[in-house]
């Protein structure tokens, strides 16, 4: 093989190589916005979730739960072959979608034991209180469980995160977490913001906290973070 014949070979390959990339980048844009799509529309689910369940509207927020549960796994399925996320961040995104997958799917399986309209009333106010719980203070002094209302909801703010995560591609989890708008306050001291995060994800949702097998019934995917993955992103916030 002539000199002229390597350098067409090299030529060739450097051209399939940059059409390939060049392709890539087309699609990773493209389900970049597709995703973004629907993470902001589960976000408006998951509010308009948190106000059903708020004023006790059980059927309306079943309807709601069935509509943010497609979307998860919607999200979940597009997100996965993608490239342009790190595996730490996929991870987090993993862990955040299940943790909307859980609270929703909670919903759907709740059963107080009451009677008639009472018992969608009761799986209204218990699930009112599971969801509102990122803020929340145990008071000693008090026997009365404190109005959820003070606090602020689960599954909206880890739809927020997570449009940030997929927007934001050369954006580290760090600077996402600590300059994204996704508390009702603009303005967070550093221990109350590490407190909030702390609160957001429910322990069983973290990698090695549940065996595989109930995982597989009952998750969205046993693929998370781990929780000593997690608290320290956390703790390196400043």
């Amino acid at each position: 093989m002539g000199c002229s014949e390597i350098f067409i070979n090299i030529g060739i390959s450097i051209v399939a190589s940059l059409t390939i990339w060049c392709f890539l980048q087309l699609y990773s844009v493209g389900a970049r916005r597709k995703i973004n799509h629907l993470l902001i529309m589960m976000r408006d689910e998951c509010i308009a979730f948190e106000k059903y369940v708020q004023f006790n509207d059980y059927d309306n927020a079943l309807q709601m739960t069935r509509r943010i549960l497609d979307k998860v796994c919607e999200v979940f399925n597009n997100i996965k072959p993608l490239t342009y996320i790190s595996r730490k961040k996929k991870l987090l995104v993993n862990t955040l979608l299940s943790n909307i997958y859980l609270a929703c799917h909670r919903f759907t399986q709740k059963h107080i034991g009451c009677d008639g309209e009472q018992e969608k009333i009761a799986c209204c106010e218990k699930t009112y209180r599971e969801i509102f719980i990122v803020g929340y203070v145990n008071k000693s002094n008090s026997t009365k469980y404190p109005d959820p209302s003070c606090f602020e909801p689960v599954t909206s703010i880890s739809a927020k995160v997570l449009i940030d995560l997929n927007n934001y591609r050369f954006k580290t989890i760090n600077k996402i977490l600590k300059e994204g708008f996704f508390f009702n306050s603009f303005q967070i001291e550093i221990s109350v913001l590490k407190k909030y995060y702390n609160d957001l994800i429910d322990v069983n949702i973290f990698k090695n906290n549940i065996t595989p097998c109930i995982g597989k019934i009952f998750y969205l995917t046993n693929n998370t973070i781990t929780k000593k993955q997690y608290d320290s992103i956390i703790n390196k916030l400043k």
